[in-house]
C-alpha cells in the first residue's frame, strides 16, 4: 500500500514527502517541522516529527495538533 497515494494524500506535500524520500534513500532521519494538512476543504496545523527507526528500515511518525 501506498502511503502518500492512497492512505494520505494530504501528506504529499515537498516538505513531508521530500523528508521521507531522504529517510528512504539512507536509512536516518531524526527531524521535526510544521506542516498543514489539507483535508476536505479544512486545513488542520500540525508538528511532524519523524524518526527512524534503531534498524533503519522504517520510521516513526508523530502528529501532534497546534
Amino acid at each position: 500500500m501506498d502511503f502518500f497515494n492512497q492512505i494520505a494524500p494530504c501528506a504529499k506535500g515537498k516538505r513531508f514527502h521530500g523528508e521521507f524520500i531522504k529517510f528512504h534513500r539512507t536509512g536516518q532521519v531524526n527531524v521535526m517541522f510544521d506542516y498543514k494538512f489539507g483535508y476536505k476543504g479544512t486545513d488542520a496545523n500540525v508538528k511532524i516529527h519523524m524518526k527512524s527507526q534503531p534498524d533503519g528500515q522504517s520510521c516513526w511518525l508523530f502528529v501532534k495538533r497546534v
